[in-house]
């Protein structure tokens, strides 16, 4: 038997990507507009000036998109869970969101209401701090947080959870 299952202080931080499939998809469909748009400046402008003009604007818009997507895939966030902390990272920092096991070891989940809709956030009952765990792998997050010795309360639980 490890050490790691005696003692959860112990063992090192978990770390959670984001998952990007939605980011993807809409920055691929984005590009390729852009090239058709591109093609078909070049191919349809009478002069000289409108294709070079189109050409170098959607060009730029293009780079421009190439350049955020390959930065977002670069630094996703992320969700590192460990024995004293559960934190938050944004495109490799640290976040301001941070459980801390000091204010209890009890989680919740709950729903975050936003203008359009809700998505799923963590919580230490009797709290202020939210943390958003939406786009998160929750069989990965319920691995973490049982390795780290959290407890999730009994509640509503996001899709995937159980």
């Amino acid at each position: 038997m490890t050490t790691y299952r005696l003692d959860p202080r112990l063992q090192p931080p978990s770390t959670i990507p984001l998952k990007q499939w939605h980011y993807d998809l809409f920055w691929s469909l984005l590009c390729l507009l852009l090239v058709a748009v591109v093609a078909i400046d070049l191919a349809t402008a009478s002069t000289t000036g409108g294709k070079v003009v189109g050409g170098l604007i959607f060009g730029l818009l293009l780079a421009g998109c190439l350049a955020i997507w390959v930065n977002q895939r670069r630094h996703p966030s992320e969700l590192r869970v460990s024995y004293d902390e559960i934190v938050r990272s944004e495109r490799g920092r640290a976040a301001r969101t941070v459980l801390l096991r000091e204010d209890g070891p009890d989680l919740t989940f709950i729903l975050i209401r936003m203008q359009r809709g809700a998505l799923w956030g963590l919580a230490q009952p009797g709290g202020d701090t939210r943390l958003d765990v939406q786009n998160f792998s929750m069989p990965d997050l319920r691995r973490a947080l049982d390795a780290h010795d959290w407890r999730v309360l009994d509640g509503k639980h996001p899709r995937g959870w159980a």
